[in-house]
């Protein structure tokens, strides 16, 4: 099994090992039961990290391509179900032999392919809408949007699109792409029902340990949420508001009133990182106040530069117009 990186890839590194791998199974190269070699060997024959291969065979065995065995080694999966890309070998074996034909060595071709892949693919310069509850949550994911896929991002505040349709409509123009978060994607398709920008859902996601630093505390607890808008503390009701022994109350900073109340009446406040350190300042010393780190993580980031990068091609997957998600 040969796995080439290609750093002008328009995917990651880790989607790049992941979609390979894929290829060798449902292509009938490796067959059952057959093993990869470990995570570190085959780090240090691509040159990457260790934990990005690591992750790579992680996410292939939650996907049911391989086993992993601990002690022994990793595999590919048996009774998987097959998928029919054979038939694609004879495709791609045709254009190379007709390229050879014509002059072109497979060096040359399969070099012009993936520059031609990462034309195509590119993500520079893509103009994306970020739509959320918040103008903090809009900056976050907009600042993160343009370091690590480099496109401009414009955001809009669900709630302004709600109040003025037309106005929607004027910031959808020219965009490559809406990014908005799950908890508003049905809002967001009331607010404009006819849109001719694909929208992408994507989940702000606070990191496991917040989750945990919850399940530690003691039962009967009264806790407190919050973060930049009332509208969107109550969208953290999704990671925190599983059944538990705790008393749980959700005030957004902009609710002055119930924020107040809310402070007075719990033991801990779980606070976002859009107002951490404003309500680090209201409750001061006498209760303790729990930084919730929300952030667009790295599958998200992966989706939404794979929508972009094949979008001129027209092979963008599991997504659908007229404002609605993926």
């Amino acid at each position: 099994m040969t796995i080439a990186i290609n750093k002008k890839n328009p995917l990651g590194i880790r989607e790049q090992i992941k979609r390979q791998i894929r290829l060798y199974i449902d292509s009938g190269e490796m067959g059952a039961g057959e093993s990869l070699p470990s995570a570190r060997d085959m780090a240090a024959l691509l040159q990457v990290n260790r934990n990005t291969v690591s992750q790579a065979y992680r996410e292939l065995s939650q996907e049911g391509h391989l086993e992993v065995v601990r002690g022994s080694g990793t595999y590919v999966r048996e009774g998987r179900p097959e998928r029919r890309l054979k038939g694609l070998a004879p495709v791609f074996d045709g254009a190379l032999r007709k390229a050879i034909r014509l002059g072109y060595t497979a060096e040359e071709t399969a070099e012009y392919f993936q520059s031609r892949l990462a034309a195509l693919g590119s993500t520079r310069g893509r103009r994306v809408l970020v739509v959320e509850c918040s103008r903090e949550a809009i900056d976050d994911i907009s600042e993160t949007l343009a370091r690590e896929l480099e496109v401009e991002a414009e955001g809009a505040v669900i709630q302004e699109l709600e109040r003025d349709p037309e106005a929607a409509l004027e910031l959808l123009e020219g965009k490559d792409l809406v990014v908005c978060g799950m908890n508003h994607v049905e809002e967001l398709k009331r607010a404009v029902p006819v849109c001719d920008v694909e929208v992408l859902a994507v989940m702000l996601k606070p990191h496991m340990r917040v989750v945990n630093e919850l399940l530690r505390l003691p039962k009967g607890s009264t806790v407190g949420f919050t973060c930049a808008s009332q509208r969107g503390t109550e969208n953290l009701q999704i990671p925190f508001g599983g059944g538990s022994t705790l008393t749980k109350i959700w005030a957004g900073y902009d609710n002055t009133r119930g924020l107040r109340k809310m402070i007075d009446q719990c033991d801990v406040v779980f606070a976002t990182n859009y107002v951490y350190d404003r309500v680090r300042k209201m409750v001061g010393r006498k209760k303790r106040v729990i930084q919730v780190s929300i952030n667009v993580d790295a599958d998200n980031i992966e989706l939404i530069r794979e929508h972009l990068a094949w979008r001129d091609a027209g092979l963008s997957k599991g997504t659908r117009k007229g404002g609605q998600d993926g």
